[in-house]
């Protein structure tokens, strides 16, 4: 059976438009490299639904992961976390 990875794979960061792999590196403690993914879709106003076809994730795993991401930047809503990721360097 072929088990290959899918392009959202943990080798492949650079698959994401805008993701910095240094600041990746220097910001792991913060987000993790799937978290900072997912960023990356908000960042480009997609819903729970299609970002969860896009990264092969159920909508409930999506909205999980919104849920930390927020209590990791201490953000209130989607819009303020992309801001403060922006700013942080996170994602561009």
């Amino acid at each position: 059976m072929n088990m290959s990875k899918n392009k959202f794979s943990k080798g492949n960061p650079e698959f994401e438009i805008g993701f910095k792999k240094e600041l990746y590196e220097e910001t792991k403690d913060v987000l993790t490299l799937s978290e900072c993914k997912l960023l990356e879709q908000v960042a480009l106003g997609l819903n729970n639904a299609k970002i969860s076809r896009m990264m092969y994730i159920s909508e409930h795993t999506v909205k999980a992961r919104i849920g930390v991401i927020f209590r990791k930047l201490r953000a209130q809503n989607r819009a303020n976390a992309v801001y403060k990721a922006v700013k942080a360097g996170i994602i561009s």
